[in-house]
Formats: structure tokens, C-alpha cells, sequence
């Protein structure tokens, strides 16, 4: 009697095993579809590899009102930046990619400030143009962070 439950049980273990893999690749091909379509090149609404932003049709809907805020709220993150940024520094790297990135990386490389900088300035950049092509009247984004942008200039040195 005991090796039929030592049988069923050990069934029951590669059912877990199969079950385990079946999971792992379903969230790979998850994960893979956004890293296809940059690999493709297929636009898709959010960040591109090529570190432009595309709005989404929701977004493309909105009105001026809407559109202005938020550029204007991301251009208000944006100016918070440097600090966080001269902190991030300071700090150990959060984790083995950003060290990595750190020490072999060019000046900026491993920091997460830097990156949510440039994806931030990317989508300003496309709800000004957004704003532009509704009549809405842009924004010169460059002028609003001239001293922002220097700063992290400094951090990409």
C-alpha cells in the first residue's frame, strides 16, 4: 500500500514540475511581447527603445486642458530630478545591473533618475507635439528646464 502513495505522490511532483513550466513560459511570452515590438521596430503606445514616447489614442483624445497638465506636471518631476539624482549617487547601487552599469557604464549609467528623466522629458515631448497638431498653442519644454537640464547634464559627465 505504501508504494502506491510513493507512486502517486511522486506523479503528483512532475505534475507540479510541469505546471511550474508551463507558468515560467507563459510569463516569458508575456514578458517578450514589448521586447518583440521594439525589436521589430512596431511602434506601441508608451516608451520606444529608441527613446522617443508614443501617446496612445486615449491619450491622442484628450483635450488641451488635460494635455497641458500633463506636460506640465511632468515637466514640474522633471525639475525635482537633480536632487534625487545627486543622492542616487551617493547611494550604494540598488542592484547588480546598476552596478554593473556603474562601473563599466558611461557617466549616468545605473541611475534611475537619469532614466525616469529621459522618459519623462520623452513624453513631454510628445504631448507637446500633441498639443501643437490640436492647436492647442506648445510649450518650450527646453526653457522650463534649462537649469534642470544642465544639472543632469552634469550627472551624464
Amino acid at each position: 500500500m505504501g508504494g502506491y502513495v510513493a507512486t502517486f505522490l511522486q506523479g503528483f511532483r512532475c505534475l507540479g514540475a510541469v505546471w511550474r513550466i508551463g507558468a515560467l513560459l507563459l510569463a516569458l511570452a508575456v514578458a517578450g511581447c514589448s521586447t518583440l515590438q521594439d525589436f521589430a521596430g512596431v511602434e506601441h503606445p508608451g516608451y520606444q527603445s529608441n527613446g522617443t514616447y508614443v501617446l496612445s489614442a486615449q491619450d491622442r483624445g484628450l483635450g488641451c486642458g488635460h494635455l497641458q497638465e500633463r506636460s506640465d506636471g511632468l515637466i514640474e518631476q522633471m525639475q525635482a530630478l537633480p536632487a534625487l539624482a545627486a543622492q542616487e549617487i551617493k547611494n550604494a547601487p540598488s542592484n547588480i545591473a546598476a552596478l554593473f552599469n556603474r562601473a563599466f557604464g558611461e557617466s549616468g549609467d545605473g541611475l534611475k533618475t537619469i532614466n525616469d528623466y529621459d522618459r519623462s522629458h520623452a513624453e513631454a515631448t510628445a504631448l507637446n507635439v500633441q498639443l501643437a497638431e490640436k492647436g492647442c498653442g506648445s510649450t518650450d519644454i527646453d526653457a522650463h528646464l534649462g537649469k534642470t537640464n544642465e544639472q543632469m547634464a552634469s550627472f551624464r559627465r
